[in-house]
């Protein structure tokens, strides 16, 4: 008898357009951030900030290919948006030179992106099954 491992592919098969679709997200965040600092219309960013959208922006896009890589993507953007959250209400607007202007909502929206990545990552994992 032979036996059949396979992955399910249901959720799991999912998780990289997901990654996809949040990395898109933070390179449409960055060039916001950016243009805000021409364009006083705009929501304001700082710099840093908009680097960071961008920095995780251009890592997701790259790396989410794979499930094991749109997991390593949404682990560790959990990880980089609570470390912002934690900045944005600890350091508050203590933080040197102004670098990263942390505003009530920016420290919400950090949260809940963290979350939400880390909830993603962790409940939708793929799964063998032998046949």
């Amino acid at each position: 008898m032979s036996r059949v491992v396979r992955a399910e592919t249901t959720r799991a098969g999912q998780l990289p357009a997901v990654a996809a679709v949040m990395s898109a997200a933070f390179l449409l965040a960055a060039v916001t951030g950016l243009a805000s600092l021409v364009v006083s219309a705009l929501p304001q960013l700082s710099f840093a900030q908009s680097l960071a959208y961008a920095s995780l922006g251009v890592w997701g896009w790259n790396i989410s290919r794979t499930v094991p890589g749109a997991q390593r993507f949404l682990r560790g953007t959990g990880v980089a948006c609570l470390v912002l959250w934690f900045v944005g209400v600890f350091g508050g607007r203590d933080v040197p030179f102004g670098l990263l202007g942390l505003e009530p909502v920016d420290n919400l929206v950090h949260l809940g992106v963290a979350i939400l990545a880390l909830l993603l990552a962790t409940i939708v994992s793929p799964r063998l099954t032998v046949d």
